[in-house]
């Protein structure tokens, strides 16, 4: 798929022009083994050179009681790398549940193992080198081994409820043996065997149907996936009791899945089914090993993506298609990813926000990721890329939003280029389809890399109005944060005001801003509460200019006139100097005007200044508001004041504020504090008042 810098072709395998069901690599990695899919009375078994792409004679298995079959999965009995013998189940009609097994020496000579006639559905089928034996699954008998020195059943059959698949292990050089099942209360277990074909549960259940397993090389993780498109581990696979296991749900594709692998690097690959019957195609997808999502491709030339082998040799993977195939789609995909991560080359950073928003069934304006290329140690990751870099973006959630391709089609996956010397990406081709409140998650990966970003996309009615509540104009000292926070409210009809992405954004580089738990930068992205409220820190750096502004950004819209802040320096001393002598009468207000001078501050310095008081009846003192003729809360007055170009403060409480005194009153004590960011110029005064 050229487009996503992959390598995607079908391998032309003119022999092969049914639809086909299991395939499974040779340990030499240079052949594989696939079977055909359709329901008829023979199936046909093909061997793939993976180098020519040329497929031997099909060794034909054939139902003696002429009932339809189709081939389901294949197994390789191996020694080393010596395939001895080849063996396929099939299932259809009840005489279409066989299972076949042939030397690929001599591939005119077909044999098939005769269980019993009571064979629901075999499903997975596994070979152990170490126990020298074939693992079987099916829907009715459950699980057993065969022998294949006496083509006899060794061990069980163990019953299990809808048995699904196998998976193999190694923990000491001796296996265990994964398998999954339908539990009575209608759940999906999973558990295994040991060597002595001991069973052991875990006691976790998943509410869906396990398609698929995969460990990895050293049976320590454990991976499955449900047909809804979950994708479950497990941890500590190789202790010695389930109970020391844990089961956990990493990630979701929310599509239907089938097949799930774990290749060398220890990455997960998960087949997407498409349909043919609409425009969803097959996919594969790349995950971390946390469940992360790393990549995503869709298959152009197939209609399915049923069973996968992977060669370790060149990070291929192939694929069968049980669908029918067109003219020019082919039954084999074969498939090798992006240009994987070279540690000794060019690393990139790929910076994108966490949540996006989307108007309803509207296109997003634009959103913005950026490239940047790694630089050495002890240098910031500020650099643009120094080659053209793609960047690969999938959504899993189609019918709740999709991107629009160059030809104005609604597709799940799109590539976008950061071109060299810039590293700005802008997104101007997403879509939202859902509903006002519902979100759906795309998936932005540079190629050829593992650390994915996860964005999440949520559909809201379009931003109204973004209105400046408090903080129009900040001023705040040097290196530190001012005292008063930027707070913003937004609008909207319908009412959709909670998760709202706010972005607050500088320019001049002594500003900075913070969120009160991270690193200040020059851009802070903040969700509105419940009430469409989000707020910002301002921080202070040196040699600011004046009425530096402030963007505010939600969904397109602005406040009206931009927030500015100003950044002032430290003082560098602070004095007192005395009111005047304060008189008040029991019962009263103080008569005597109420003035404090406060010198020694550069122009524009804030200072706080706590007003406290205190008596025989300090319950009945108060300050009092001359203006609203009310007392002041909590019998104090707490203030940011900002001295003027002589770097001086007074405050006159005659025409706003007064000191009232309690009836029963004896004394009072006014006590005037004024603090700095500096506690080296902290200090306090107090003052009486004559009742």
């Amino acid at each position: 798929m050229d487009k996503l810098k992959a390598k995607q072709d079908d391998l032309f395998v003119e022999d092969i022009t049914l639809p086909t069901a299991g395939i499974v690599m040779e340990p030499g990695g240079d052949k594989f083994w696939t079977c055909s899919a359709n329901q008829i009375e023979t199936i046909s078994v093909y061997q793939v050179d993976i180098n020519s792409g040329t497929a031997s004679a099909p060794v034909t298995l054939t139902n003696d009681k002429s009932e339809t079959m189709a081939g389901v999965y294949i197994a390789l009995q191996t020694d080393n790398d010596t395939v001895n013998n080849v063996w396929v189940t099939t299932y259809g009609s009840e005489a279409g549940q066989n299972l076949f097994y042939f030397d690929p020496s001599t591939p005119g000579t077909v044999n098939k193992v005769n269980i019993s006639d009571d064979l629901s559905n075999l499903r997975d089928i596994l070979w152990d080198e170490n126990s020298q034996l074939l693992w079987v699954c099916d829907d009715l008998k459950g699980i057993f081994t065969i022998d294949p020195k006496t083509s006899a059943i060794a061990n069980g059959p163990d019953k299990s409820n809808d048995v699904r698949r196998l998976a193999l292990t190694s923990v000491n050089s001796e296996s265990r043996i994964w398998f999954t099942f339908a539990s009575e209360e209608e759940r999906y277990k999973v558990g295994y065997y040991d060597k002595d074909f001991k069973r052991y549960e875990l006691e976790e259940t998943v509410n869906n149907i396990p398609y698929s397993l995969a460990a990895d090389h050293e049976g320590k993780n454990l991976w499955m996936v449900l047909e809804n498109g979950e994708v479950w581990h497990i941890s500590d696979a190789d202790a010695d009791t389930p109970a020391k296991m844990k089961l956990e749900s990493i990630t979701s594709f929310a599509r239907p899945a089938q097949q799930i692998l774990c290749d060398i690097h220890g990455y997960l690959w998960v087949t997407l089914n498409g349909d043919p019957d609409s425009s969803v195609k097959p996919g594969l997808a790349e995950c971390m090993p946390n469940g992360r999502v790393k990549g995503y491709y869709e298959l152009q030339n197939a209609n399915d993506a049923y069973d996968i082998a992977y060669d370790k040799n060149s990070d291929t993977f192939y694929l069968t298609d049980q669908y029918d195939t067109q003219s020019a789609k082919k039954s084999i995909t074969a498939f090798q990813p992006a240009d994987w991560y070279n540690p000794t080359g060019p690393k990139y950073t790929l910076t994108a926000p966490e949540q996006i928003e989307t108007p309803s069934t509207e296109q997003y304006p634009n959103w913005t990721v950026t490239v940047t290329k790694d630089t050495p140690p002890l240098q910031l990751n500020d650099q643009p890329p120094t080659e053209d870099v793609w960047v690969d973006f999938m959504i899993y959630e189609p019918s709740v939003g999709t991107f629009k391709d160059g030809n104005g089609k609604h597709v799940t996956g799109i590539p976008i280029k950061a071109t060299a010397n810039d590293g700005n990406i802008t997104v101007d081709s997403l879509y939202a389809l859902g509903e006002n409140g519902t979100t759906f998650n795309v998936y932005a990966n540079i190629r050829g890399q593992t650390d994915g970003k996860v964005v999440t996309a949520r559909i809201f009615a379009p931003v109204t109005a973004v209105d400046i509540i408090e903080g129009g104009t900040i001023n705040v000292h040097e290196q530190k944060e001012s005292t008063t926070d930027l707070i913003v409210q937004i609008e909207s009809d319908p009412n959709s005001l909670s998760k709202r992405g706010v972005t607050f954004s500088v320019t001049d580089p002594n500003v900075l801003l913070s969120d009160g738990t991270g690193t200040p930068g020059s851009s802070q992205t903040i969700y509105t509460n419940s009430q469409g409220v989000a707020s910002v820190h301002v921080v202070g750096g040196k040699n600011a200019a004046d009425n530096v502004p402030v963007t505010v950004v939600c969904a397109g819209k602005q406040p009206a006139t931009p927030p500015v802040v100003n950044v002032r320096p430290m003082p560098t001393t602070l004095g007192l100097q005395d009111p005047s002598t304060w008189t008040c009468r029991p019962g009263s207000e103080a008569v005597t005007p109420f003035v404090i001078t406060l010198t020694g501050a550069a122009a524009g310095e804030a200072i706080d200044l706590d007003f406290e008081h205190y008596g025989d009846d300090a319950s009945s003192a108060h300050l009092y508001d001359n203006i609203n003729k009310k007392p002041v809360d909590h019998s104090s007055l707490k203030g940011l004041l900002v001295t003027d170009s002589s770097g001086t403060v007074t405050l006159a409480k005659t025409e706003t504020y007064g000191i009232f005194c309690g009836k029963n009153m004896k004394s009072l004590v006014v006590t005037v504090n004024y603090e700095s960011e500096d506690p080296t110029l902290t200090n306090s005064e107090t003052y009486a008042v004559k009742i």
